[in-house]
């Protein structure tokens, strides 16, 4: 708490990332209330990205001359894209999206580095010098265009502060920054800056190695549990690298040793197009084609997320069956009578094809963004169940990343309808959802995510000598010489050692006590300490104090209670009921007993899966 000492009101603190602001703002308030205060004037806190947005907004506001338009992170991408497919290499791209991303990536880091585009080492090869023109045609665009990208924000304001045209703060406070680029250091060369610790811990440090990265894993779940229950009003770190790619099997671990989920916060996200609402939005304006595939249809029509859903569901599984039954590959909305199965969804869907008349002009992205909100409200969208918190935060986005759309407007021209929603799938794609949550006790975060944020206890996986540090990977698109010599991140393994040696000091400070883990075997690869902690001290997994620790089928198992059912009689045959099948009958009740019954008395089968052509039964019966 030492650091808020020397902040005073009119300081204003840069982070790295909100989540060090929210930190920092309620370490601050715990602050004032540890010295009585009543009242304070809270100093201003903010990422530096936002502070960066703040000052040119600020300065735009004042200007009466024609301002420079900031690209937000739906338009820039989209502009690379555009430009990466208008050019004769886009013929040899597999991957256009990927490519456009990856050339994004590589400008930024020559802006960061301020490294001119028009050096003539990128002229070495065909690659190098397909990313220069297309660098130089979004150079050229945002010129002629008065646009401007985050990535030349920070050159933009150094020139204005330089200028006299922005007054910067009186004391700027940087915290939690592991290191800053060339273009950040030159724009603070103009400021008063001070750079601060927040975590001094002398921390007890170990380390422990696990059999395998389920058992690592599962014993930092069970490790953070036991540490809540001993220290009830603790913040526990549980640091996993590469949290986006284990994200599904975490969030299982940690849900099976807690149960009750409100006690830890998984920070990695979701890809948005990944739940069911949100996907079933896109399929639902995907309707236009009138044309659409039984599986899809089928998934529909068992969706929540429609009009009636729930009123009309028999009828809408009965429809599922008849279409399966029927081998019907394709539905076709128009000529299906709908309204005879399914009235009310198909009154709905007659609706949504009437308003959809008007998707046959050319139109901009903001009037589009108001068409797809009611084709959705007309199909009923998102359904007529009370939503979830989850789900009610999802459907905000949405609207949030159509609202976004619709600034498309400031840098395409109009487009079709089907163009239209080829550009909103892609931005859905894109966009990472991350429900908001109380604030945890237990957080479990990825690796920049924790760098500089203080805990009590702290357990940071994943230290083995193939992940820590990582293998390098340098942008395809820059020469590697280039990033060699101007130590680009993930150029070279020096470079990546370097970094990785910076984090493991500020995660040895960050709590007062720092538990290192790796595991022992991926698979078939034999695995050992990473170089950087093997000279902390080695400790068994029984000086963790674990508490005892049952899977959900453990516990189901010891839960049991013998029940005892008398059935030996099933219901009476009819007199009119005749049972057909013939020997399959009797193959069936000798097999399973139980599912003969199913099938030949309850008449209780599986739902039949369509496939193209004709199914094997058929090709026999025309036989």
């Amino acid at each position: 708490m030492d650091i808020f000492q020397h902040i005073q009101a009119d300081t204003l603190v840069l982070t790295p990332n909100r989540r060090l602001s929210a930190v920092l703002h309620k370490r601050y308030q715990a602050y004032q209330l540890a010295q009585s205060s009543h009242y304070w004037k809270t100093p201003t806190i903010l990422p530096i990205a936002s502070w960066l947005e703040r000052l040119f907004y600020d300065y735009i506001s004042e200007q009466f001359s024609r301002s420079p338009l900031l690209l937000n992170t739906i338009q820039e991408p989209f502009l690379w894209e555009k430009i990466v497919l208008t050019t004769t290499e886009s013929d040899h791209l597999l991957q256009a999206a990927e490519t456009a991303h990856t050339a994004k990536s590589a400008w930024g880091l020559l802006k960061q580095w301020q490294v001119d585009i028009h050096h003539p080492i990128f002229e070495s090869t065909e690659d190098y010098l397909a990313f220069q023109r297309w660098a130089q045609q979004f150079q050229q665009l945002c010129h002629d265009q008065h646009w401007i990208d985050a990535t030349a924000l920070p050159d933009f304001i150094a020139a204005k502060i330089q200028a006299g045209d922005i007054i910067p703060p009186p004391h700027i406070v940087l915290i939690g920054f592991t290191e800053l680029s060339p273009v950040l250091k030159h724009l603070f060369s103009f400021c008063h800056v001070q750079q601060m610790t927040l975590c001094d811990y002398q921390a007890e440090c170990s380390r422990i190695k696990l059999a395998d990265q389920e058992e690592e894993i599962l014993t930092l779940a069970r490790w953070a549990k036991s540490m809540l229950t001993q220290h009830h009003s603790a913040t526990i770190g549980c640091v996993i690298p590469a949290l986006d790619k284990k994200r599904d099997r975490v969030m299982q671990i940690f849900s099976d040793v807690f149960e009750d989920k409100s006690l830890f916060n998984l920070s990695a996200g979701k890809n948005l197009l990944h739940y069911p609402i949100i996907n079933t939005a896109l399929q639902l304006l995907a309707l236009y084609k009138k044309n659409i595939s039984s599986e899809v249809f089928s998934y529909l029509l068992a969706s929540p997320f429609l009009g009636e859903a729930e009123s009309e569901r028999t009828k809408r599984a009965n429809l599922d069956r008849l279409l399966r039954k029927k081998n019907i590959n394709q539905v076709n909305l128009r000529e299906h009578n709908l309204e005879e199965d399914c009235p009310q969804l198909g009154k709905r869907i007659q609706q949504f094809f009437l308003l959809m008349e008007e998707s046959e002009k050319t139109t901009c992205y903001s009037e589009w963004a108001k068409l797809f909100n009611q084709l959705l409200s007309t199909l009923g969208w998102p359904g007529e169940r009370s939503l979830s918190s989850e789900e009610y935060q999802m459907v905000e986005n949405w609207l949030d990343i159509l609202a976004e759309f619709s600034l498309l407007d400031q840098i395409a021209p109009p487009v079709h309808f089907q163009q239209a929603l080829q550009a909103l799938h892609k931005i859905v794609s894109n966009t990472i959802f991350q429900a908001k949550t109380p604030d945890a006790p237990v957080q479990v975060l990825g690796v920049l995510e924790a760098a500089a944020l203080p805990f009590d206890y702290l357990w940071v996986a994943g230290m083995d000598d193939l992940s820590w540090p990582p293998q390098p990977k340098p942008n395809p698109f820059i020469p590697k010489l280039l990033q060699r010599e101007l130590h680009m991140p993930h150029a070279t393994a020096e470079r990546e050692l370097m970094f990785c040696e910076t984090l493991t000091k500020q995660f040895q400070q960050s709590a007062q006590q720092v538990i290192f883990s790796h595991a022992e075997k991926n698979e078939e690869l034999e695995l050992q300490a990473s170089p950087l902690i093997r000279n902390i001290p080695l400790i068994e997994v029984n000086h963790l104090e674990l508490l005892p620790y049952q899977s959900p089928g453990e516990r189901i198992y010891l839960a049991r209670k013998t029940e005892y059912l008398l059935d030996e009689v099933a219901p009476p045959q009819l007199e009119n009921e005749s049972i057909r099948g013939g020997v399959s009958v009797i193959k069936q009740q000798a097999l399973c007993p139980f599912k003969a019954f199913a099938e030949w008395r309850l008449h209780a089968h599986e739902l039949e899966k369509t496939s193209p052509g004709l199914r094997t039964k058929d090709r026999g019966n025309i036989v």
